[in-house]
C-alpha cells in the first residue's frame, strides 16, 4: 500500500468514527403567503369612545379575522431529547408605520 491509499484508508476510518447526527436535518424553503386585514370605523364611533377602549376594540376586531389562520399554520413538532411538544408560527407583518 503506498502513501496516497495509506492516507485514504485512515480518512475513511476517521470520518466513520466521528459521531452521526440521531436525525437527518431537512432545510425547507416555504414562500409567504400575504394575509390581509382591514376594518372601518365611523368617525362617530371614534369620538364617543376613550382611546384605550378603542385601541382594545381595534386588536379584538382584527384578532377575530386572523384567529382562524393561526390554527391553519400551526406548525407541532416533538422534541426528542425533551420529550416535549414545540409549537411555532412565523408572522409576517406589513404596513407602513406612524
Amino acid at each position: 500500500m503506498n502513501a496516497r491509499q495509506k492516507a485514504k484508508h485512515f480518512k475513511r476510518l476517521y470520518e466513520e468514527a466521528l459521531t452521526k447526527k440521531p436525525y437527518p436535518v431537512v432545510y425547507k424553503t416555504i414562500l409567504p403567503e400575504h394575509y390581509k386585514v382591514q376594518m372601518c370605523m365611523d368617525m362617530r364611533d371614534i369620538e364617543n369612545n376613550p382611546h384605550v377602549l378603542l385601541k382594545i376594540h381595534i386588536e379584538n376586531r382584527i384578532l377575530q379575522e386572523i384567529r382562524p389562520l393561526i390554527w391553519d399554520n400551526l406548525i407541532t413538532e416533538k422534541d426528542r431529547d425533551t420529550n416535549k411538544y414545540r409549537y411555532s408560527l412565523d408572522i409576517w407583518m406589513g404596513g407602513e408605520k406612524k
